[in-house]
């Protein structure tokens, strides 16, 4: 494409997106203001990812529509769930884009296509990003499969040593796994880590009590 032909699309999609603001402005006496914020958001986005297709850009649209803490009515798991599997189609190593997605997954309960999705990932580059494994975890226990769970947070634990929740969520698959002492090993390490952690503590205290109840 010409730089003239390049000038003249931009200008054209600029029109476009002036005039469907105005239309959506328009419509606001039909629909809520929010609604018509995330219509405009929505094509806002698409507009700029066909003129710049960029991994990174539709990531950090997918984290805007995934968490929006600051701008609650742009929240939508399916908006971001789009916005990672375009991620990943334009760039197939986005590490990251693989555990956001897995995430959407996780949370609207598709965890067999989620644990796929890791799987994939895992067999590309095992060593991409620690977050893969911590996933895989959450997962895996979801799906009450406690040992890979445990065999996961072991795997993440190896790369980030120092995270006291992974000792944490570690230890509360084991104890649903039946092997409190294992758990109250892991709060221990945890504890290590971060003395005064609550959860930590409150999952110490758990362990013990199934100590004792097999005990007897």
């Amino acid at each position: 494409m010409s730089r003239r032909t390049c000038a003249s699309y931009t200008v054209r999609m600029r029109r476009l997106f002036v005039g469907l603001i105005i239309v959506c402005i328009g419509a606001g006496s039909l629909y809520s203001i929010p609604r018509v914020k995330r219509t405009v958001a929505y094509m806002r986005e698409d507009i700029e990812l066909r003129m710049h297709p960029l991994a990174e850009t539709a990531f950090q649209y997918g984290n805007l529509h995934f968490s929006a803490p600051k701008h609650p009515e742009l929240y939508d798991v399916d908006r971001a769930k789009r916005m990672y599997r375009k991620a990943i189609t334009l760039d197939p190593n986005h590490s990251i884009a693989y555990v956001q997605l897995a995430r959407t997954l996780f949370v609207t309960g598709n965890n067999g296509e989620a644990l796929l999705l890791l799987q994939t990932q895992l067999a590309r580059n095992p060593d991409a990003t620690p977050s893969v494994y911590y996933m895989l975890a959450l997962v895996y226990a979801d799906m009450k499969r406690y040992d890979d769970a445990v065999s996961a947070y072991q795997e993440f634990i190896v790369r980030m040593p120092d995270s006291a929740p992974a000792y944490n969520d570690l230890a509360w698959v084991l104890i649903q796994a039946g092997k409190p002492s294992e758990a109250l090993l892991a709060t221990d390490q945890g504890l290590a880590i971060a003395p005064v952690r609550p959860w930590l503590l409150l999952t110490r205290t758990v362990a013990l009590y199934e100590i004792a109840k097999y005990a007897e």
